[in-house]
């Protein structure tokens, strides 16, 4: 939908993305009920594997910012990844021998 300067069609955007954020949290709260089920009832390498498909489907879609997505909906789901070395790294800061936080690779 091209974007529009009237006032009338940005509410319209507005409400359309409101309903947009209501339909992606049903379907949230239905794919948590499923993940549940599928703990109880899977071996966990299944549910590995499943996490695995799911970061790569993510990822696929949205690039780095869809791996980020997919750790948010499977922590949701209550599924909890440790995350790879780089990522951890990057948001952490360095940190000098005595425990502090290196201000010189700022």
């Amino acid at each position: 939908m091209p974007f529009s300067s009237s006032a009338g069609d940005r509410t319209d955007l507005v409400v359309e993305l409101d309903r947009l954020d209501r339909d992606v949290i049903a379907l949230l709260k239905r794919r948590v009920e499923m993940a549940m089920a599928m703990d109880a009832t899977s071996s966990p390498t299944a549910v590995d594997e499943h996490e695995s498909r799911a970061m790569d489907l993510y990822r696929g879609e949205f690039g780095g910012p869809g791996e980020l997505l997919a750790r948010a909906v499977l922590n949701l789901c209550g599924i909890k990844r440790r995350p790879p070395q780089q990522f951890r790294h990057s948001l952490l800061p360095r940190m000098t021998s005595a425990g502090h936080p290196d201000a010189t690779h700022e």
